[in-house]
This record gives structure tokens, C-alpha cells and sequence, in this order.
């Protein structure tokens, strides 16, 4: 999948969602700095856009930019992307489509517990237990 989103990438022939799957993709697999570049022109075309509908989208692509930037050690940044996220998550309506909420809060759980617990959520509660 990665190498079919950034042959479609090359070529301009992509989606925003479909470049923020890239940007996710390219996080995944720990190629930090290739999903910062991608996700951030992901949240700026986004917001450009200005759409409603795009909001739980824009969120998702904060989220795992904020993890990003923590892995390249940018830790304010990883935090007021995060918190970006995490208020248009709070201001998103009632008739936004339950499972992107879902997707929205699982990434920002995980995002959470990367950039302010140092760890991802249950990793960290394993090694206290352990302690």
C-alpha cells in the first residue's frame, strides 16, 4: 500500500484522505521526516479548504503529525499539534460519522501517551506493573 500512495503521490493524482494515509504510512514504518513533509501539507491544504466535512480528517492528520514531530524530538510542536486535535475533536457536531470520531480518539489516545506519558498507553502501564 505504501508504494502505490507515493507512486499516486509522485504523480499528483491523490486525494487529501489518500495523502494522509500516506503520511500515516510513511509514519508506520518510521520514516519520520517523509510523513511530517507529507501530513503537514495535508493539514494546510486542509485547512485552505475550510470544509466542515474535512474537520475530523484535519484532526487525524495533527494527531500523527504530533506523533511525528515528537519522534524528530520537536516536543512543543508535538504538543500544540496534539492539542490542535484534540479542540477540533471538542467542537466537531453531533452528526459527525461515529466511526471517524472512533478513528479520531484511538489516534489521539495513542498520540497522548507517546507525547505525554513517553510511551505508548498500555506499553507504559506494562513496565509499571512490572516495577
Amino acid at each position: 500500500m505504501l508504494r502505490l500512495l507515493q507512486l499516486c503521490w509522485r504523480k499528483r493524482r491523490i486525494r487529501c484522505s489518500d495523502q494522509a494515509s500516506l503520511g500515516t504510512c510513511l509514519y508506520r514504518d518510521g520514516k519520520f521526516q517523509e510523513a511530517a513533509d507529507t501530513l503537514a501539507e495535508v493539514a494546510e491544504q486542509l485547512e485552505r479548504l475550510g470544509n466542515p466535512a474535512e474537520r475530523p480528517n484535519l484532526a487525524k492528520a495533527l494527531c500523527v503529525l504530533a506523533m511525528t514531530r515528537h519522534h524528530l524530538g520537536h516536543s512543543f510542536q508535538a504538543n500544540r499539534l496534539l492539542k490542535q486535535s484534540l479542540d477540533i475533536h471538542q467542537k466537531l457536531p453531533s452528526s459527525t460519522n461515529w466511526l471517524e470520531v472512533i478513528r479520531l480518539r484511538v489516534l489521539q489516545r495513542e498520540a497522548r501517551g507517546l507525547i505525554q506519558g513517553g510511551q505508548v498507553g498500555g506499553e507504559k502501564q506494562r513496565n509499571e506493573a512490572q516495577n
